[in-house]
């Protein structure tokens, strides 16, 4: 038995063509919607990009500034030896002045020392002098 094709009726292609043309524009939704989602997915991909990027020069900059606490860190270890020993170079100044000021204050009293030693001992001087020489005066009468 041959299969006999049968011609559709004009009614049935009619229906055919709706139901293409529904089909047709439920499709062209769908691809409207995919291509939007599409479009934000290469939106967020960007903004992603983007923030990686950022996080790569904050790193790099992070990277740069703990450089720099380091070497602030050396400088002022630096300058704390320095300031160490300017200040121990005053203290010493600071001692010597001390010491300075102490022998000014006391050279008037070892001025006056000395001129006393000086005049006790030409009095001593003298006085031996004297008995010497009454003594032999006395020898000689």
């Amino acid at each position: 038995m041959g299969v006999v094709k049968q011609m559709a009726t004009t009614e049935q292609l009619v229906k055919d063509v709706q139901d293409l043309k529904v089909q047709h524009g439920v499709h062209e939704e769908r691809i409207s919607r995919a291509e939007k989602e599409i479009e934000q997915l290469h939106a967020e991909n960007k903004a992603i990009y983007e923030i990686s990027t950022n996080v790569k020069i904050l790193a790099e900059g992070m990277s740069s500034v703990r450089q720099d606490v380091a070497d602030v860190r050396e400088d002022v270890k630096q300058n704390n030896e320095k300031i160490s020993k300017l200040d121990e170079k005053f203290d010493n100044e600071q001692e010597k002045v001390k010491e300075e000021i102490t022998n000014l204050k006391n050279l008037p009293d070892k001025t006056k020392a000395v001129w006393w030693d000086k005049i006790v001992w030409l009095i001593v001087g003298g006085v031996i002098s004297a008995s010497v020489t009454a003594l032999i005066a006395a020898l000689w009468k």
